[in-house]
């Protein structure tokens, strides 16, 4: 299996595209081989050609307002962490969850979506996944919320 040849060796924290089948770009939690390993193990093999030439480091310079809001969203999540899941006040639930719909119509528009094209020609994501509606499998990959 071909994978995108880097220069460097991506570590937790540097932007990826398409770490996940469900989200266009995050920041790194584990390093960017981690992850290969993991697509290898634990992806099903019809899947794992289409995982492991998507995924790759972003190369271009993100907006601002992106690593903003990255930033206070993982602000919202610390600090929904200091309380167990039965003690979180709702108002710190509230601005994770606001912070998280922000992060991801942030995303979803047009900025995002003209980088993503910039560095992923032939990619087919849709706005959800990079696999069709019925996946690979046939049977539907699980959607995330917005």
């Amino acid at each position: 299996m071909a994978v995108q040849e880097e220069t460097t060796r991506p570590e937790a924290g540097e932007w990826a595209w398409h770490v996940h089948h469900d989200t266009l770009v995050e920041r790194l939690i584990y390093s960017l081989e981690e992850r290969i390993l993991h697509i290898v193990k634990f992806k099903p093999p019809e899947e794992q050609e289409l995982r492991l030439r998507l995924l790759r480091v972003v190369k271009v310079e993100l907006p601002v307002e992106l690593i903003a809001l990255d930033k206070t969203l993982e602000e919202a999540r610390e600090d929904t962490l200091k309380y167990s899941c039965d003690d979180r006040p709702p108002e710190l639930l509230r601005a994770y969850m606001d912070a998280e719909a922000a992060y991801n119509h942030f995303l979803g528009g047009p900025e995002m979506v003209a980088l993503h094209a910039k560095e992923c020609p032939d990619c087919p994501w849709d706005g959800e996944t990079v696999f069709p509606r019925a996946g690979p499998t046939g049977s539907p990959f699980p959607r995330r919320v917005n």
